[in-house]
């Protein structure tokens, strides 16, 4: 999401949910293609780094830095059988943000990895890949149906970020 979609303020505000949450934010700068900026847990950074790229999209950095990695989940390629066998196995937390995509063709289920990663991303199976090299764009929590939205009552500020599984820090 960027401040000409939904208002500088309003983007700020965005970002200080986030790292209120204890999740850290980023820029995604056009003039830079894919570069993020930052893994920023401070309101102010982040607001400096606006000053600095105003046409970039709010993202959350999937890092070391961050400390986050996001199960991406694709419906049409089987994502949600393969997730939906993951979730009957017990082996994967059922409480952990997830943001959907506008149309949701792709969903993100976020978890607290703060191990070594060899791999930028992993796949668990149809549809379903591990990411602990990249970003999310965040969608706006008070403007939605613009970019995609969070699951209601799945946003950071409404619950934790639940830790990797073991069996899937592994793989990583």
């Amino acid at each position: 999401m960027k401040a000409s979609e939904i208002g500088e303020d309003q983007l700020i505000q965005e970002a200080a949910d986030l790292i209120a949450a204890d999740v850290a934010v980023g820029l995604l700068d056009p003039a830079q293609g894919s570069t993020t900026v930052g893994a920023v847990t401070d309101r102010g950074v982040f607001e400096t780094l606006l000053m600095f790229s105003p046409d970039g999209d709010l993202v959350i950095p999937l890092s070391p830095e961050s400390g986050l990695v996001a199960l991406e989940v694709t419906p049409n390629e089987g994502g949600l059988a393969s997730l939906g066998t993951l979730l009957d196995k017990k082996v994967l937390p059922t409480k952990t943000p997830i943001v959907s995509t506008a149309g949701e063709e792709k969903s993100y289920l976020f978890f607290r990895f703060d191990g070594p990663r060899t791999k930028p991303c992993v796949t668990l199976g149809a549809g379903l890949e591990l990411i602990a090299d990249g970003f999310v764009v965040a969608p706006p929590r008070h403007a939605p149906g613009t970019e995609g939205q969070w699951k209601q009552g799945y946003h950071p500020a409404d619950m934790p970020v639940t830790d990797l599984p073991a069996k899937f820090a592994a793989l990583l």
